[in-house]
């Protein structure tokens, strides 16, 4: 192979990969490095969130894409709490418990956790959801604008994840403004 030949072989590869790389920033990596703004940089060794603010109820959380991954990134909304709650699983059920001040155990009948979550699409179509944590469930779900759930046929949930949906339909209206206010979000 000629010198002449060598460089225009280099050449096309060195092209293709920075098309590669400008069509992979406009289309998955662009609008997630652009609700940064304002934000903390969160330098924790392995940790998927690389950006965080909080105000005195919630967190804010921005994961972006890898880098030329065409995995999505996500935005999360997360209620604070006062309490860290942990959960024994055993043969008869779950059972939601916090440490008081001396470190014991205190178990709780009625819990339930809500993050929301919010994945910007390419071309549009935006998907968001929440992760739900309860006593007897621990669920992804997939709704729409309307909150009519998405998810859930294979696994034969979708009636549960709706009343889910339709129960706690407040404070995940709530969230989503949140997310709106913060990164000028449209759903």
């Amino acid at each position: 192979m000629t010198k002449k030949r060598m460089i225009l072989v280099l050449g096309i590869i060195l092209s293709f990969f920075l098309i590669i790389n400008l069509i992979w920033f406009g289309a998955i990596g662009y609008p997630y490095y652009r609700y940064e703004k304002e934000m903390t940089r969160c330098d924790i060794e392995g940790s998927l969130i690389k950006y965080i603010y909080d105000d005195e109820h919630y967190i804010y959380e921005i994961k972006p894409p890898v880098y030329l991954g065409f995995s999505s990134g996500f935005l999360r909304v997360s209620q604070i709490r006062d309490t860290s709650y942990y959960v024994d699983k055993d043969i008869e059920g779950s059972r939601v418990y916090f440490l008081n001040e001396d470190g014991n155990r205190v178990y709780v009948d009625d819990y339930r956790q809500m993050e929301f979550y919010y994945w910007e699409k390419p071309f549009g179509n935006s998907e968001y959801g929440i992760m739900y944590w309860s006593k007897d469930l621990d669920a992804q779900i997939l709704f729409d604008k309307e909150f009519r759930v998405i998810n859930g046929e294979a696994s034969g949930y979708k009636e549960e994840f709706q009343r889910i949906i339709d129960k706690e339909k407040r404070q995940i209206s709530e969230m989503m403004e949140r997310a709106a206010d913060i990164w000028k979000l449209e759903y």
